[in-house]
């Protein structure tokens, strides 16, 4: 811990906090170390932060989709992100540098997905490269695929739905544009029993350990509308005999509900089960429709509705870390000292 063995080195001959006092601006001293703890001292109690004199290595928590459909805004976050001098994915596609953005604090990085997906003998990875270091994150993972109607889901014993379009399907009366391949889709006035489809016997990913909490899991998929319902229209889905209500039609990173757009629902599997990956896989029903797509409607009767999903699939996601350890000391009243240098 920073506060019980490190070793001062120097103060900081000046510092500043702005007027919502979330940034204070820190004088360095005369003399910078390789690397070391900032320390703040405050009436409300110390708060300590490493930093380095050369970039801090890159830190990777979450990618926003994983998957995405080409065209579709790739979000990366972490720590650390700047001085970007690549970003791979797969060990196939390179992405222009001169195409991506990252945010002024540094940790958000943003670009479109090229027209190129990975195939499947990439690495499933997605790297990003700074001049501190290399961080990565699972992307494109096809064997944790549970369904992305281009022959790369899991195997089933048969299925059935109605009001269906896209692949296997009638063809739809709208366009799905830009799309990764092969997708399937609903249109139809709503009523009690359509616009849903029905996988039986369909097995979940081997790609994920079994012993994994479902905390670190999610069920995600990608979603398509070719115009804004008449009414709120909601995603019912059953996945290993679980099943979850209502879900909203809205990405889950903006939360916004885009017509004409690919759009990624991140649901978490505790909300299937308990326990791990292997406790909700080992009590799925056999052939009893353990996966299901349905909708449902604020006003069920004769609403118009088109919608389209790709790209099924589990993510593990990854715990951001504690990151700068704040330590707050209610009852401590000493004098703010300010900022000094530890190692």
């Amino acid at each position: 811990m920073a506060g019980l063995d490190t070793v001062k080195i120097a103060d900081c001959p000046s510092w500043e906090v702005n007027d919502s006092c979330t940034v204070a601006y820190v004088t360095m001293p005369a003399t910078i170390p390789v690397q070391g703890i900032l320390v703040m001292k405050c009436f409300a109690g110390t708060a300590y932060c490493g930093f380095s004199k050369s970039p801090m290595a890159p830190e990777l928590i979450g990618v926003y989709p994983d998957m995405p459909i080409p065209g579709q805004t790739v979000t990366l976050t972490g720590k650390y992100l700047s001085d970007l001098t690549a970003i791979n994915i797969g060990g196939e596609i390179d992405i222009n540098l001169d195409d991506v953005k990252v945010s002024d604090e540094m940790d958000k990085v943003t670009f479109k997905m090229p027209d190129q997906i990975p195939s499947t003998s990439a690495t499933g990875t997605i790297k990003l490269r700074t001049l501190g270091g290399v961080a990565e994150l699972p992307f494109y993972r096809y064997d944790w695929i549970l369904e992305d109607f281009d022959d790369h889901g899991t195997a089933q014993n048969w299925n059935w739905g109605t009001d269906v379009r896209g692949a296997w399907w009638d063809a739809a009366s709208f366009t799905v544009e830009p799309a990764s391949g092969g997708w399937i889709g609903f249109e139809a006035y709503a009523g009690w029993w359509d616009h849903n489809i029905q996988f039986n016997g369909k097995q979940a990913p081997a790609g994920i350990d079994a012993s994994t909490p479902l905390t670190d899991l999610e069920l995600r998929y990608e979603v398509y509308l070719p115009q804004m319902p008449d009414a709120t229209c909601y995603t019912q889905i059953t996945f290993m005999g679980g099943t979850v209500d209502r879900t909203d039609i809205a990405d889950q990173y903006t939360g916004k509900t885009l017509v004409g757009e690919w759009m990624s629902v991140a649901i978490p599997l505790t909300k299937f089960g308990e326990g791990t990956y292997g406790d909700l896989v080992g009590a799925a029903p056999g052939d009893d429709g353990n996966f299901k797509i349905y909708h449902d409607f604020e006003s069920r009767e004769g609403v118009w509705f088109a919608v389209a999903y790709d790209n099924f699939r589990i993510y593990k996601i990854k715990h951001p870390g504690a990151g700068c350890l704040q330590q707050r000391r209610q009852h401590e009243r000493e004098q703010p000292e300010g900022a000094v240098l530890r190692r």
